[in-house]
């Protein structure tokens, strides 16, 4: 017999709740299956499922304090699956784009806040921080300088995603990225 377990989650911090048919996978109107599929047909119909499997988690913080950046990594890695090929670069990059938030957003003024929200598949994983926006709009900035003390946050999403953009919304600001998984070699 197998229990369901909770995912850990940063403490202290609320978690919006997975919509029924919506974050979650949808399971034969029964609830289970019913049919036993022939030998093999079974594999491929497990494997065809998992592969269609998306998961969708969504966390909200407070964007004036400067301990989010490791509270977004921690939410990040546990919203993708165990041992999941895109969580340590997707923890990475969650945390420049969470930490770009707190220093140039509005969302870093009181009662501020910054919501991250993970998809993923099984070989991919896009993450959204959404933010109240600010002056200015994420840019790759040049780093030739290598004792500069920031800049280079947005260059490491820029070379380890395989796609990231930003767009402005009338509530803020919506920077995100996706990671895929290296195909396996041949």
């Amino acid at each position: 017999m197998t229990h369901a377990s909770r995912q850990p989650q940063p403490p202290g911090f609320p978690v919006t709740a997975a919509r029924p048919g919506r974050d979650t996978p949808r399971l034969p109107a029964s609830g289970c299956a019913t049919a036993r599929p022939a030998a093999g047909t079974a594999v491929r119909a497990a494997a065809a499922m998992t592969a269609s499997t998306t998961i969708r988690k969504r966390l909200t913080v407070p964007g004036g304090r400067h301990d989010q950046a490791h509270a977004a990594r921690l939410f990040t890695t546990a919203a993708l699956p165990a041992h999941h090929p895109c969580a340590a670069t997707a923890a990475l990059l969650v945390s420049e784009l969470v930490t770009n938030s707190m220093l140039h957003s509005d969302s870093r003024l009181p009662g501020g806040t910054i919501t991250i929200t993970v998809t993923g598949s099984p070989g991919s994983a896009r993450v959204e921080v959404r933010d109240a926006g600010g002056a200015s709009v994420p840019a790759v900035t040049d780093t030739s300088d290598a004792l500069a003390e920031g800049g280079r946050g947005l260059r490491l999403v820029s070379d380890l995603a395989a796609r990231w953009g930003y767009r402005r919304e009338p509530d803020g600001l919506l920077t995100w990225f996706e990671v895929r998984a290296e195909p396996p070699p041949s």
